[in-house]
């Protein structure tokens, strides 16, 4: 008898210590985190249509970029897990279509990336405040002096999103030719 306590004693033990640090966060902070996404993708997707794409900024390779500042990894799909209706422009594996397109696009000054994404057929610009070392500041001053307003803001205001227009215009060829 001794020995099956001992034994599941030294069990759990075992366990608990082979548990990560950082599994032991605070799980109501993480709760929060996560209804604050859920409700904004949700109202994002009721102001657009199904299938409408949506330019996320900063651009972040994927997979397995280094996150910056108080970004967390593969913070960018946070929109992608909680929507049903909309694309997302992150996520294209690196060295692919999709991937090239939006580095090059990201070589750009602001007013050409969203002069693209318009004639591209994008419908909103989605940017990740942790993701940038000012909170965001420049880079929605910038969409502001675009005359791009009415910004909606997560209720933990690490997210932000901007409405656009598209054009319809032919979007452009940024991709180098293929050998």
């Amino acid at each position: 008898r001794l020995g099956v306590g001992l034994s599941v004693f030294l069990v759990t033990i075992g366990l608990w210590d082979q548990i990560p640090l950082n599994a032991r966060r605070d799980t109501a902070k993480l709760a929060a985190e996560y209804d604050s996404d859920r409700a904004f993708v949700r109202d994002i997707e009721a102001r657009l249509p199904e299938g409408a794409p949506l330019l996320q900024l900063p651009y972040t390779p994927f997979p397995e970029a280094a996150p910056r500042f108080k970004e967390t990894p593969y913070s960018h799909l946070r929109g992608y897990l909680h929507g049903k209706k909309l694309r997302w422009s992150y996520g294209g594996m690196k060295g692919r279509k999709a991937d090239m397109w939006h580095q090059a696009v990201n070589q750009y000054p602001l007013a050409e990336q969203v002069r693209i994404a318009r004639i591209s057929g994008f419908r909103g610009i989605w940017i990740d405040r942790r993701a940038l070392s000012d909170g965001g500041k420049v880079l929605e001053a910038g969409l502001h002096s675009l005359g791009i307003v009415g910004a909606h803001e997560s209720a933990d205001k690490t997210l932000v999103f901007f409405l656009l227009s598209p054009t319809g215009d032919s979007p452009p060829d940024l991709l180098p030719p293929m050998l």
